[in-house]
């Protein structure tokens, strides 16, 4: 790799992962990138771990925190809100029944990580558009429903276009409960206004506390 890159991209300084690692096994580390880059004239640079509230940062790290649903950590960690995109296409039309039309996400082309079953509040924006809206995503199997195949739903608040075939970016702020199955429709009905009041709440608090 560095052959590659000093021979062809002309690198002259390669700075590298405080642990990054290679060669059969990734038995070579930062001392052997130091020597390689010598023979061939090339500098190479440790970076320095990045520690935040104890914790050494890292894609694993982060990769973990969101498996796991701890998406504020992995926000903090990351420097943003973590983001998923996806193809808006047609659903069961059951959210539009209760009051609350959801964006059904295809997420399947784009290779993404996507947390943990749950409701999520969010900021949603379609691509190539810079206005972000409030919503509240569900991830989950809609077991009030009896669904059996994941879904990635998007309700953004008081918002009502046709944006079924384009691209939809949710940043993700954080989970505000577990995904769970209801006895009524109206049951889930009520949750989900809950859910809403709480989501804007929450941003209209954040909102304050930018000034």
């Amino acid at each position: 790799m560095l052959k590659i890159l000093k021979e062809r991209l002309n690198v002259r300084h390669l700075f590298v992962g405080y642990d990054n690692r290679f060669g059969h096994d990734r038995t070579e580390g930062i001392d052997d990138y130091i020597r390689y880059g010598q023979e061939m004239g090339m500098e190479v640079f440790r970076n320095q771990s990045y520690v935040l509230n104890g914790i050494h940062i890292s894609s694993s790290v982060v990769r973990n925190y969101i498996r796991q649903g701890e998406i504020e950590i992995a926000n903090q960690c990351l420097g943003y809100p973590y983001t998923i995109a996806g193809i808006v296409r047609g659903g069961e039309q059951e959210g539009r029944k209760m009051g609350f039309p959801t964006a059904n996400l295809d997420t399947s082309a784009f290779g993404q990580l996507i947390p943990p079953s749950g409701v999520y509040a969010v900021r949603a924006r379609l691509m190539q558009t810079m206005a972000t809206k409030p919503a509240m995503m569900n991830i989950g199997h809609r077991p009030t429903f009896g669904g059996l195949e994941m879904t990635v739903e998007t309700h953004i608040f008081n918002f009502n276009e046709d944006i079924y075939g384009k691209l939809l970016l949710v940043s993700i702020e954080c989970k505000i409960r577990e995904e769970r199955k209801f006895d009524t429709v109206e049951a889930l009905q009520e949750q989900l206004q809950i859910d809403r009041d709480l989501i804007l709440k929450k941003f209209e608090l954040e909102k304050d506390n930018d000034f």
